[in-house]
């Protein structure tokens, strides 16, 4: 009797942990980085969010009201509900998808050089531990070069504007996706700013 209670409890303790596993990976995989273009998702979603503050003067206006606000809520002692709203505004740092973070914090400061509103996925080739999903966003301005020509009275030629391709390099690890780096015509431009940040 004493030999089929203690089997029975092994089971109980297998079992159990065997559910707080399987509901942690299930967590995982409907999150942000249990899929790879969700991943990308994340970062670009965050990466429109910061240029629309970077470089359109309404949006940015906006946020300095929201920040007036968050200030004077963290002063009255209510520092819970101004961290709240400074989430609901949908502003995070997005480097933890990143395998490194100082490399992702790399390119979310490129891709603040580029005023754009919204991007693509383009061809995403998805394997079982590794993927690339290639990014497509049409910039209006780079670094405000246009924006302080105009505002120069320098007249502007007819250009067709080129879309930026950024394809996105990923890896699985413990079930979760993590960017592990980017390729195409903003590669060098990444690793010369993440070389930056990381001795400066």
């Amino acid at each position: 009797m004493k030999k089929l209670i203690t089997l029975v409890v092994i089971l109980v303790i297998i079992l159990g942990g065997w559910w707080k596993y399987s509901s942690y990976v299930k967590g995982i995989k409907q999150g942000v980085q249990g899929d790879p273009v969700r991943t990308v998702n994340s970062f670009m979603n965050t990466a429109v969010k910061f240029s629309n503050l970077f470089w359109n003067e309404e949006e940015r206006e906006a946020f300095r009201r929201e920040l007036e606000e968050w200030k004077k809520q963290a002063e009255e002692g209510e520092e819970a509900a101004a961290l709240e709203s400074f989430k609901e505004y949908g502003l995070k740092d997005p480097s933890h998808l990143f395998k490194n973070r100082e490399y992702g914090k790399a390119v979310a400061t490129i891709l603040c050089f580029f005023q754009f509103d919204s991007y693509s996925i383009e061809k995403p080739e998805i394997e079982e531990d590794s993927a690339k999903i290639e990014v497509k966003f049409l910039p209006q301005d780079f670094m405000g070069i246009g924006k302080i020509m105009a505002e120069a009275g320098v007249p502007q030629r007819e250009k067709k504007e080129k879309p930026v391709y950024i394809p996105f390099h990923l890896k699985k690890h413990r079930h979760r996706w993590y960017i592990v780096g980017i390729r195409g015509e903003l590669e060098k431009l990444t690793e010369a700013t993440y070389r930056l940040r990381k001795y400066k």
